[in-house]
């Protein structure tokens, strides 16, 4: 009934579902594993890491439960980050405002209000999150109850509250930020969650945006990361009778008269199927794997200027002991947030991708998750999985191995000014540019969120809005990936709020 590309967790999502509504479905992965971006990864003889993605948080638990897997699916507090400063010095933030309330200081107390600002404004972004887009043009009663529903709960909030949300939005992260705190490293880590995996800098006009959804939908993490999340939705769409086929990769999907009749795979094979639901970026569902006759004019350009280059790199270390960080000898941390120590900073490292070059000076978000999970590496030994922001898709001079070798240092560099003997501890590392995503994942741009996050390219403009409902002009043909709304990350409601639009 149904042929689902990729089994990425919004894959695996949108096929447990259909399969739960009695629908046979087959998913088709073209590497050698499930998982894409979530996949345990072996870098190095005995030292894995579990995913390329580090938001494990945003899975929500009602949709574990939807899909059955909630059983089995453990999870553990969020592990707090340490953040070096320059001058040598450091704190721990933590998502509680009672237990950051020793490291920050003279912000404590505005910390503590800001947390409750996004506490209070939590339901309501969670709600336009984790349901489909409105609809620009309400198509019946259903829709302008829906329109008329998220109106309320946005007025529920309170003049002040629903006033502060409004404001915050479209502004640029640094402003927000600046105007919220004294301290320049708090303002810099906070912002630097909300660019990380993007082209924007936290003065781009609307960041804020990703900072907020970031942290309304946080939640939980997840025990033994996003992999093994993988794991658990594998298991459930055995159970459910889901056909899972590893290294099947789909040259084009085919049509007949306006609508999906199947697909076709690189090896000659032909499937016939009513739906396929095409969780893989956008620009490659539409724009490779579908002819351009099938698409119209107007469709096709939508798809061509949607940004989806790749801002990011990602860089593993594997370590013979700890990574120990000189401001606290002797303590273990699961992640760390390494940047300049100020908003300037962070926005002069941003500036390197507008001009297709690679930052000396990278904001780098770092989790150790073998400190969680020792199996990951050999006893005594660590792994580091670090996400690089400002390294662009189009560098300058192409991405040789020269370059890529200088990523490598630019990264190491700026992480040893706060772990003096990280280089005497490594004993392998890899680099990932955003072309090397591309080539391993076959994600358009090396992109992790399948296409930028931006206020244009969000809620009902994602992808595009003609598309922004999972369908596509093309009958039967559905998008299910990251590239639809709510966008990127490890939470699965692309894959889910598309098998809606498929069983509806």
């Amino acid at each position: 009934d149904a042929v689902v590309i990729g089994a990425g967790h919004n894959g695996l999502v949108a096929a447990i579902r259909l399969a739960r509504a009695g629908r046979r479905v087959l998913v088709l992965e073209q590497r050698d594993r499930p998982g894409g971006l979530c996949a345990w990864e072996e870098f190095h003889p005995g030292y894995r890491v579990p995913g390329l993605l580090h938001d494990q948080g945003g899975f929500p638990p009602a949709l574990a439960r939807k899909l059955g897997i909630a059983p089995g699916l453990q999870t553990v507090d969020p592990a707090p980050a340490l953040v070096p400063v320059a001058n040598g010095g450091s704190f721990v933030l933590h998502r509680d405002p009672g237990q950051a309330a020793a490291e920050l200081g003279g912000d404590a107390e505005a910390y503590s209000r800001w947390r409750q600002f996004l506490g209070g404004i939590q339901g309501v972004v969670r709600r336009l999150l984790q349901g489909a887009p409105p609809r620009l043009r309400p198509r019946g009663a259903g829709d302008l109850w829906r329109l008329a529903r998220e109106g309320l709960a946005v007025r529920s909030l309170g003049r002040k509250r629903m006033a502060e949300l409004l404001r915050v939005v479209p502004m640029a992260s640094a402003d927000w930020l600046g105007d919220s705190f004294r301290s320049s490293a708090l303002a810099e880590a906070l912002a630097g969650t909300a660019v990380t995996g993007t082209s924007a800098g936290p003065r781009s006009p609307g960041s804020s945006w990703n900072l907020v959804a970031l942290e309304c939908l946080a939640g939980s993490w997840i025990e033994g990361g996003p992999a093994r999340l993988i794991e658990r939705l594998v298991a459930a769409a055995g159970d459910q009778g889901v056909e899972l086929r590893t290294s099947a990769l789909v040259r084009s999907i085919r049509v007949a008269q306006g609508r999906v009749v199947g697909v076709a795979l690189e090896s000659g094979e032909e499937i016939e199927a009513a739906v396929v639901a095409a969780s893989c970026d956008p620009k490659q569902t539409l724009l490779e794997l579908v002819h351009p006759r099938e698409l119209g004019a107007e469709t096709q350009r939508g798809f061509e200027v949607l940004r989806a280059r790749g801002g990011a790199a990602k860089v593993h270390l594997a370590l013979a002991g700890e990574l120990e960080f000189a401001a606290r000898p002797g303590e273990r941390f699961a992640a760390a947030l390494v940047g300049g120590g100020d908003l300037d900073q962070l926005e002069r490292a941003s500036d390197a991708i507008k001009y297709r070059q690679f930052s000396e000076r990278p904001f780098l978000e770092v989790r150790i998750p073998s400190v969680q999970d020792p199996s990951l590496a050999p006893e005594g030994h660590h792994v580091v999985s670090i996400l690089s922001s400002f390294a662009p898709y189009e560098l300058e001079g192409g991405w040789t191995d020269a370059a890529r070798d200088g990523l490598g240092e630019a990264v190491l560099g700026q992480l040893e000014r706060h772990v003096p003997d990280l280089r005497e501890r490594i004993v392998a590392m890899e680099v990932l540019t955003p072309v090397d995503l591309q080539r391993r994942y076959r994600t358009t741009g090396g992109h992790l969120h399948h296409g930028e996050h931006a206020l244009d390219q969000m809620l009902f403009m994602r992808p595009t809005p003609e598309t922004a409902h999972y369908r596509t002009p093309i009958r039967g043909l559905f998008l299910a990936g990251s590239g639809s709304h709510p966008g990127g990350g490890v939470t699965g409601l692309p894959g889910s709020l598309a098998a809606d639009a498929i069983l509806r």
